[in-house]
């Protein structure tokens, strides 16, 4: 497992939510000195998940500018933030892992 640190920067190329489990899997591809890596940011007992966009559409693509794993009484708070504060996704879940697919 590594740090949610790691994904600053890189594109979000996927989402997909397991509605019977409540988990939220974001697929995160950072470049980094010419190699290119691939994330899964996993969030599992998902209690509220919230999006918000303030940029203009279309996007080449979706920016992780920054990530915020912290947490908030008896859970955690994931927030992420494409392009501008005000265009965000944040989840409050029970875990958080990050994995690295290659």
């Amino acid at each position: 497992m590594v740090e949610a640190d790691e994904l600053w920067g890189g594109s979000l190329v996927a989402v997909s939510f397991d509605p019977v489990e409540w988990t939220l899997r974001f697929e995160v591809e950072v470049l980094d000195g010419g190699e290119r890596r691939r994330y899964d940011l996993r969030l599992d007992g998902v209690t509220e998940w919230h999006s918000s966009r303030g940029v203009q559409l279309p996007w080449e693509y979706a920016e992780l500018t920054e990530v915020h794993v912290s947490d908030v009484v008896d859970q955690v708070l994931v927030e992420m933030v494409l392009w501008a504060d005000d265009t965000s996704l944040s989840a409050r879940c029970a875990s958080v892992r990050v994995d690295r697919l290659v």
